[in-house]
Parts: structure tokens; C-alpha cells; sequence
């Protein structure tokens, strides 16, 4: 077995994507040791200012770990003033046989919320190339921590491809794929900001994640996606839009602030896309 070092350990919980906290098991205070990056996203406290101080003082409120929890509900002072609720697994760290030194508190992240099983890889989609839904929420999950603690815009863009089942009736599975790569690649090859990522996360629907920016902007900057699309000229014999295949889409943007969850962003974007395809609808039917 290969002697792992408390160095090469520290650096691999620091990469770990689910919030990490380590604190003390001796004494009623479980003084913090350790917090990683995924965690101070959570929270917006850095790990200088928690290494060191007593969880409880970071605590609304909440359980504390104990020998008889394998998890724990706490509700924690964000950085920012507005409390942040966490559930905690709780797994006993010991330096030798019996009663445990440390706690190690982790985060599930939202993989595990959503019924991953723990480990499983998050995956690219076989048929554009791009990353797949999980990884997508995943990277909006923890984006989302990082824009909270900063106080900066999110934006989600929503791309449904019009049509897309008539145009697969028409020309079959093979030519539905290649529409479909290169559609999601007009879309990737838009985002040129670092940080900014594109994936398939429907049959017939991509998503862009971007930061800052209003919602006009955003909404903007979707229309000339839009565009993008249309310009490949892919033609659509079946379509009510046009003669080639185009994109709806449906725009939100937030500066996160409280308890809203990550999936928010995700919700209003698809409210916006739901009445922009109603709207486009009933423009068709009249």
C-alpha cells in the first residue's frame, strides 16, 4: 500500500468537490482544523477565518457531531449576514484505536442530492461531446456558492432546438446526431469568457452557464447565439420558424443572497423559456 503523506492528503481533500470541515472531537468546543474550498463556497467564510475558532460560534443554529449522529442540520451565519442551512454528514477520524480525535463533516454536494451514486462519474454526452446535466448543475451548484460569497451575477441561458422531433422523423437518428453536434458546438464556440460552460442537457436542449451581467445583456448575448445557430443554414423542411433549424431560448440572472438554492436560477430560466415557446405558439397559430 502506498504511504500516503498528510501533505498529499490535505491536497486531496482541497481538490474534493464536496464541502469538507474538520474539527475537533476532545472538548465541547469541536474547534475547526480544517475547512477546503467546496466549503468556504458554501458558507462565504474563508479558511483563515475559520481555522481555529469553535464550529458553534458560525452557528445560528444546529446539532453539533456527536458519536450517536451520522448526520447533522445546521444553520450557518454566512459571510455575507444571511444564514445558510447545511446538512452535514458526520464520519469519526481516528489517530489510534477508541474515542475519535476529529470530526469529519462533509458536504453530500448536489450529485448525491439529486440520487447519484456516490463516485459515479459526471459524464460528457456521447452525442454532441459537451458535458452532460450533472456535470452542468454540478459546476452551477458550486459556481453559485463562489458568486454568493462575492456578491456577483449568474446567469442561465436555455437553448430548445424548434422542431427537433420533426426534423429526426425527417432524416432519421444519424443526421438528427450531427444537427444536434453542431448546434451545441455553435453554442460552446460562443462562450469565450473563462468559466463560461455550455452542455447538452435535454434531448433537444442545451444550457450556458455565464457570469455577471444584467438580464437584458444576458438576453442579448442569447439572441446573438441565436443567431449563430441560424446561420448554419441547417435545413428544416418541417419547421413552423423557418426554413432552417433555429433555437428558442429562456433567460434568468440573480446575484445570489440567502438561502435560495442553487436550482433557482435553473427554475427561472425554464419559466422563461416555457412563456417564450407559448409566446412563439400562439405568434404561429395566429
Amino acid at each position: 500500500m502506498i504511504n500516503l503523506t498528510k501533505k498529499l492528503l490535505v491536497q486531496a481533500l482541497d481538490q474534493c468537490a464536496s464541502g469538507t470541515l474538520v474539527v475537533e472531537a476532545k472538548g465541547p468546543r469541536c474547534r475547526i482544523v480544517y475547512a477546503n474550498d467546496a466549503f468556504t463556497d458554501l458558507t462565504g467564510w474563508d479558511s483563515s477565518d475559520l481555522v481555529g475558532r469553535a464550529l458553534r460560534d458560525f452557528l445560528a443554529n444546529g446539532d453539533l457531531p456527536g458519536p450517536d449522529t451520522g448526520a447533522v442540520e445546521q444553520r450557518w451565519r454566512s459571510q455575507g449576514g444571511s444564514p445558510v442551512s447545511l446538512t452535514l454528514r458526520v464520519a469519526p477520524l481516528y489517530q489510534r484505536p477508541g474515542v475519535p480525535d476529529y470530526w469529519l463533516l462533509s458536504h453530500p454536494g448536489p450529485a448525491a442530492e439529486r440520487g447519484g451514486r456516490s463516485g459515479e462519474p459526471a459524464g460528457t454526452d456521447a452525442v454532441s461531446g459537451l458535458p452532460n446535466r450533472r456535470v452542468f448543475e454540478d459546476v452551477l451548484y458550486r459556481d453559485w456558492g463562489i458568486a454568493r460569497r462575492d456578491g456577483r451575477g449568474l446567469a442561465v441561458i436555455l437553448f430548445q432546438i424548434d422542431a427537433m422531433d420533426s426534423y429526426r422523423e425527417v432524416f432519421g437518428r444519424h443526421t438528427a446526431d450531427a444537427c444536434l453536434r453542431k448546434v451545441g458546438h455553435a453554442i460552446s464556440g460562443a462562450l469565450h469568457r473563462c468559466g463560461d460552460l455550455a452542455a447538452r442537457i435535454d434531448s433537444d436542449r442545451f444550457a450556458a452557464l455565464v457570469g455577471g451581467g444584467s438580464e437584458s445583456e444576458v438576453a442579448a448575448f442569447a439572441a446573438d447565439i441565436a443567431d449563430r445557430v441560424r446561420g448554419l443554414a441547417i435545413h428544416h423542411p418541417r419547421s413552423a420558424v423557418a426554413r432552417f433549424v433555429t433555437v428558442s431560448t429562456g433567460v434568468a440572472a440573480m446575484v445570489p443572497t440567502g438561502d435560495e438554492p442553487y436550482s433557482e436560477l435553473l427554475e427561472r430560466a425554464e419559466q422563461a423559456l416555457t412563456a417564450k415557446l407559448a409566446e412563439e405558439e400562439q405568434q404561429a397559430s395566429g
